[in-house]
């Protein structure tokens, strides 16, 4: 999943932009079958011998489900609408991200509107993956958060889950 972002960021830097929102796509399935198969692992095993496939939409949609707060906060209805929206660009659904040109050599051009939408797609996904491990993972988080001794600047978050910039602002904790 963090190769995806990395190779997200260098294809839309070099002008990639097609190859950039396949990365995200990537990073949005697989952080979405993390989050399953976590809790799966005898599925997740067949899944490593390529013996069990579950679809993205399926797993959305089923699956994520039977996390309230997913559903509360929209959060699965968020993840699969920008999965959605990058796959246009995967697919090649929006023509201006096909990536040929009848002009060769063609060579991936810097272009300020595709990289404009790239971020936002990135921001949003991004965001979204954390809202959901944070409630899927929630238990995890608690129980590793209760071994650490918390300074009066730290503090456990809870309820911020509607606040949007929430997770693209969290600074870095300074704990002992």
């Amino acid at each position: 999943m963090q190769s995806d972002l990395a190779a997200s960021i260098s294809s839309a830097m070099t002008g990639n932009y097609r190859l950039a929102f396949m990365s995200i796509r990537s990073f949005i399935e697989l952080s979405s079958l993390l989050a399953y198969y976590y809790y799966y692992p005898v599925e997740y095993s067949w899944w490593l011998n390529n013996n069990h496939l579950i679809k993205f939409s399926e797993l959305n949609q089923n699956y994520f489900k039977y996390y309230k707060q997913l559903l509360t906060n929209n959060i699965n209805t968020n993840i699969y609408s920008e999965w959605k929206k990058v796959s246009k660009y995967v697919h090649a659904e929006v023509k201006s991200y096909m990536q040929s040109s009848d002009n060769l050599p063609f060579l991936p051009v810097y272009q300020k509107d595709k990289l404009g939408q790239w971020i936002s797609h990135f921001s949003q996904s991004t965001m979204y993956i954390n809202q959901l491990f944070y409630i899927v993972f929630q238990d995890a988080y608690y129980k590793a958060f209760s071994k650490i001794e918390f300074d009066s600047s730290c503090q456990i978050i809870k309820n911020n889950l509607n606040d949007e910039t929430f997770f693209l602002n969290i600074k870095e904790a300074r704990c002992r």
